[in-house]
This record gives structure tokens, C-alpha cells and sequence, in this order.
């Protein structure tokens, strides 16, 4: 709870002074005793409360705005509640109570002393204000906020010191994910050192950004609104800012890497995005495939001996090559090292120079729809560098989103030749080629809420 100084008065009785209730007022109790002079008391709070904010936050009040006792059944609250109020720097108007406390005063009556400081307070539920006075409150009263600077207009204003508050959502790019909260549509931004009002027939569009780290595929930003878009330029972590023409109440962040947009409302946070696969409740990394390795014999005295090693298996609503996948569509990547033994099986000592290829692959799925693709692409490397002479396959499908069991099937092909270097038995072939079919079903999980 924020806490306001509680300034000495000159010319007044000291805060824990004792102020008794007086003739003729409406008669409030408390704990069953009448207090006396209220209608001093309250007098009193009036002043202290308007020293108060004399010495505090630049803030307004109304004529209205003034100190109430808060009773039930005139029975009362041992807090003093003031308001409202409208501090500079905060959207909304406000309260703030003091703590009094009482002593028996005879049998029947007590006196009430101030024995606590101005602090921002909620009115206390299920009671009324009360004045002596009959003062009343307008129920409808809204105060407005202190006057301030106008903004730029459509000139994104970025506070590095915004913080998220409360839930958020998030929104993915193809090697990063936003961390937004705080989105909103307001008349003014900033706190009360860099308070900004949107001025006439504009408001501020407003979101903030965390644990934001730098993207291989650049990511632009831009609010929108009326169909027009205004940018914001890259992504960090803050609050960014901007004045928009209108009511704004249409207003979009806008999130754009390599040609694809995606918005968030700043009305519901609802997120608009052809991405289907970040979004449709999967996870994108399929669960660990056991290790898979299985060997072929042609049926001439020759076998290779296959291990699919560093296998990895992931959905995404984009690809490197591919770009991003049609909406309602993923792409599903299958990236593999390839670890081979091709031999002669005439003597130890054949084994063979190789190079391993994926020449073919398709996809079924297996829950669901059922449906089967071929590979949208095969990229298969060597890599004359490895110690184990390991080749490597990236396959491509295109698959619906939504989707999470699937039974991936490859044709495998190892090929090589003699090397010169090398022991042969005599009468070994100087190359080998062999075809060898590998399937085995992914599963990608659920994400936990």
C-alpha cells in the first residue's frame, strides 16, 4: 500500500489529539458508544487531507471531493476514507483512508483520535459515507486527471522500464517468441515524471514487451489501426507507445517476419495468424525416437549396416527453404545423421568408402484424417570431415496442422567404392550400392497448459 506523508498543522491540535463529537449532529457510534464532535473531526480531515496533497503528487480533486466517516448503521469504521482523487501519471481516480482510533468518554460516549497517514485505499465494503453535515457524495463523480504534455503524433514511444503485469500471450516467429502484455487502448501513457496524453480525437495504443532476444529472421513491428500502419520498428523488451488518430478501438499490433503478418488485438489479445502449427496446441518437438538401426543384406555376399544417429523430428509453421507453410498446413522436418557400414562380406577387411542418401520418404498419419504425402523436399550432405565419414538428410512434408502421430517411411541408399588405400579380399566387387526401406512413427504431445 502506498503510503502519504501526514503533514504537522500550525494552528491545529496534533494529529493524536483527542476531537470530540458535538450538539445537534446526526449521532454515530462506535462499538456501541456515541461519538462526540464528529462533525469536527471531519472538519479537521478536510484540512489535513487538503495539506496533504499539498505536499505530495501533483493530483485534482472536485469540489465534491472531501472526508467521510464510513458507517454501517452509523455504527463506524476505525477508518476515515477521502476522495476521490486523480494523481498525475494514473489512469484511474481514487481514495485514500486514515486509521483513527477511539476511547471511552464516560459510559456512553468515546472520542476519536488520528493515529495513522494518508494511504491509497478501496472504500470498505458493505458501508456508507457519512458527514455529519449531510454532505453526500455524487455517485457518478469522476475527477480528471492533472493536465499534461500532448505526444507526437504516430511516434513510437518506447519506456525502457515497463514491466509485465498480470497474464499475457505469445506470439511466434520462426526462431523467436513475444512475450506480450499489458496491451491496452488508453487516453495517456508514462507515470508521473513522463505523463503523455494522446490528445484531441487520438489515443494511445499501447503493449509491453519481455525477455525479447535478438532473431535470425528479422521481425518488424507496427500498430494499425482505421487501415493504416504506423511502425514501431524492432522488437525489445519495454513498453512501446504510440498516438494513433480515432478511437482506436480497431487498433492491431502488427508482427511481420519475411512476408508473413500476424496481429494482436489490443481490444482482447486475440491473436489473427495463418501460422497454424504455433498455435494449434501441439508442441513442436516430437517426442524422443528410439535409436534406430537396422541392417540390409542384397542377398550377393554384400550388407549395409544403417544408424540413424542425432535423429530429430520437429513441426513448424515455417522453414528456412520452404518459407511458411499454407495456412491450416505444417511443415513436419526430419533431420538425420546417417551412420553406415557397407562391406563385402567375403573378409573383414571390406569396407567400403560410402555415401548415404535419402532418395525417397513419405508421411501417413496415423490418428485422424488419414491421408500420406511425399516429401516436399530431400536434402541429403556429406561430410568428408567426420571421423566416421557420417552423412546427414533434412526431409521435408507438408502435413495438416493439428496433427501430432504420424509414421515416417524413408528409402535409403548406400553407396561406395573401393579405396585404394585399403585391404580388399580378393575377388570383392570395387562397388557396392544397396536400398534399404526404414519406418517408425513420431508423436508430438499435447502442451501443457
Amino acid at each position: 500500500m502506498k503510503k502519504y506523508r501526514l503533514p504537522a498543522l500550525a494552528g491545529t491540535a496534533a494529529l493524536a489529539a483527542t476531537i470530540l463529537a458535538g450538539c445537534g449532529s446526526p449521532s454515530a457510534t462506535f462499538e456501541g458508544r456515541e461519538v462526540k464532535d464528529l462533525d469536527k473531526t471531519i472538519e479537521s480531515l478536510d484540512t489535513m487531507w487538503a495539506q496533504n496533497r499539498a505536499d505530495g503528487n501533483k493530483s485534482s480533486v472536485d469540489e465534491e471531493s472531501r472526508c467521510y466517516a464510513q458507517v454501517t448503521e452509523l455504527a463506524m469504521s476505525n477508518y476515515a476514507i477521502c476522495g476521490p482523487i486523480h494523481y498525475l501519471g494514473e489512469d484511474d481516480q481514487a481514495w485514500e483512508s486514515i486509521e483513527l482510533s477511539f476511547a471511552p468518554d464516560g459510559d456512553k460516549a468515546a472520542t476519536a483520535s488520528v493515529t495513522g497517514s494518508f494511504s491509497r485505499s478501496e472504500r470498505a465494503d458493505n458501508t456508507t459515507l457519512f458527514r455529519p453535515d449531510g454532505e453526500e457524495l455524487p455517485e457518478d463523480l469522476v475527477v480528471p486527471e492533472p493536465d499534461t504534455e500532448t505526444a507526437a503524433p504516430e511516434q513510437a514511444i518506447w519506456d525502457d522500464e515497463g514491466m509485465s503485469t498480470g497474464e499475457g500471450t505469445d506470439v511466434h516467429t520462426p526462431d523467436t517468441t513475444l512475450h506480450l502484455s499489458n496491451w491496452k487502448v488508453s487516453e495517456r501513457v508514462g507515470d508521473a515524471d513522463n505523463r503523455l496524453k494522446a490528445g484531441d480525437d487520438r489515443m494511445f495504443a499501447s503493449v509491453t514487451f519481455t525477455d525479447t532476444y535478438e532473431s535470425e529472421v528479422p521481425v518488424e513491428l507496427a500498430f494499425a489501426t482505421g487501415g493504416e500502419s504506423y511502425p514501431l520498428g524492432e522488437p525489445k523488451d519495454g513498453t512501446v507507445s504510440m498516438s494513433l488518430p480515432g478511437d482506436a478501438k480497431d487498433a492491431v499490433l502488427e508482427v511481420t517476419a519475411d512476408g508473413n503478418t500476424q496481429t494482436m488485438s489490443l481490444a482482447t489479445g486475440e491473436i489473427s495468424s495463418t501460422a497454424t502449427a504455433y498455435y494449434d496446441g501441439l508442441q513442436l518437438i516430437a517426442d524422443e525416437t528410439e535409436l534406430i538401426e537396422q541392417k540390409k543384406d542384397n542377398g550377393a555376399g554384400q550388407s549395409a549396416s544403417f544408424r540413424m544417429d542425432n535423429h530429430g523430428v520437429r513441426r513448424d509453421a515455417y522453414e528456412e527453404k520452404q518459407g511458411w507453410a499454407p495456412e491450416g498446413k505444417a511443415w513436419l522436418i526430419v533431420d538425420t545423421d546417417w551412420y553406415t557400414t557397407l562391406r563385402h562380406d567375403g573378409g573383414f577387411g571390406d569396407l567400403y568408402e560410402h555415401e548415404t542418401k535419402v532418395t525417397s520418404a513419405t508421411v501417413e498419419g496415423i490418428s485422424g484424417e488419414k491421408y500420406t504425402a511425399e516429401a516436399v523436399r530431400i536434402d541429403n550432405t556429406k561430410d568428408p570431415e567426420s571421423y566416421r565419414n557420417a552423412d546427414t538428410s533434412r526431409i521435408v512434408f507438408e502435413v495438416p496442422a493439428s496433427v501430432g502421430d504420424f509414421k515416417v517411411t524413408f528409402t535409403v541408399n548406400s553407396s561406395g567404392s573401393q579405396d585404394e588405400d585399403g585391404y580388399f579380399t580378393d575377388g570383392a566387387p570395387q562397388s557396392i550400392s544397396i536400398d534399404d526401406t526404414i519406418d517408425y512413427e513420431v508423436v508430438f504431445p499435447r502442451k501443457l497448459d
